[in-house]
């Protein structure tokens, strides 16, 4: 793992030779436990109202199936009323903490979006007129307000994937109870599908970090033009500052078109190999 940016490090140490105090900043790795250590309460919180959310989603098949075979198939009012009730309290569990957990989850990401932009803000007053000379104004608004919106993001993004484990597991040993077969096929199909999109993600990654940095160049652009006006209208330079904001615009965005080419084809391998999961599992149960 690299270490921080001198720009992003200089934000909450002060300088990079600095003891590291809280919060730690010497790697990427190191910040992100810290946040995390911060609301783990609220992650795991999280995690459990998710599980519950997803319990129609990963029980909902068995039960229906148990009331078929039990009773429809096997002629028994009492048991289709039976499993008919455990699947209506299945679902209400699910609708009720699936209010729960987008609760829980809209409280996580404003705790680490507006925790980072409180942060930022309080080191950029400590800096004051040494902060320009240490940072373009642009890495300050785009640390203070698209990356703290991505460490918002992490915190979601760890609930359900932490949920979503569970109820894939459990998914896993439901099936291999009924068909070892098809048990087999649930459990590699995970891997190769995390397999099949982890080629694209090195790129995805490198384009989106050129595509953030030709948007901070930008805002730095425009927040020097803003400051300098008066200036750039007595010597003239308007035409000229503004023909090369355009020219840095068109840059901007075809960095963002080239990052949402590679984000298209991340989830078109995805959408690919899930339909191949799904028909190869219609045919094998459907044959068994």
């Amino acid at each position: 793992m690299q270490d921080f940016p001198p720009r992003i490090a200089t934000f909450f140490t002060g300088t990079n030779d600095a003891p590291t105090p809280d919060p730690d900043t010497r790697t990427p790795a190191a910040f992100l436990r810290w946040m995390l250590r911060q609301q783990w309460q609220v992650i795991a919180l999280s995690s459990l109202a998710c599980l519950l959310w997803l319990m129609p989603l990963t029980l909902g098949p068995y039960i229906f199936g148990r009331a078929v075979d039990d009773g429809i198939l096997g002629g028994s009012t009492t048991e289709l009323l039976k499993w008919s009730a455990v699947m209506l309290g299945v679902v209400v569990i699910g609708g009720v903490f699936g209010v729960v957990f987008h609760t829980l989850i809209v409280r996580s990401w404003l705790i680490s979006l507006y925790g980072t932009t409180q942060m930022v803000t309080r080191k950029i007053a400590q800096m004051g007129h040494v902060l320009p000379r240490r940072s373009p104004t642009g890495e300050v608004l785009s640390v203070a307000s698209s990356d703290s919106d991505e460490f918002g993001a992490l915190t979601e993004i760890l609930a359900r994937s932490a949920a979503q484990l569970v109820s894939y597991l459990t998914v896993a040993a439901i099936v291999l109870s009924m068909s070892w077969q098809l048990g087999v096929l649930v459990l590699v199909a995970a891997p190769v599908l995390l397999g099949a999109a982890l080629p694209l993600l090195r790129p995805l990654h490198r384009r989106q970090q050129v595509e953030r940095s030709r948007n901070s160049e930008l805002t730095s652009m425009a927040t020097d033009i803003v400051a300098g006006l008066r200036i750039l209208r007595g010597i003239g330079g308007e035409d000229t500052f503004g023909r090369n904001y355009a020219d840095q615009s068109q840059e901007a965005r075809k960095a963002g078109v080239s990052s949402g080419i590679w984000q298209a084809a991340v989830e078109a391998v995805g959408v690919l190999f899930s339909g191949v999961f799904l028909v190869s599992l219609v045919w094998l149960g459907t044959r068994q």
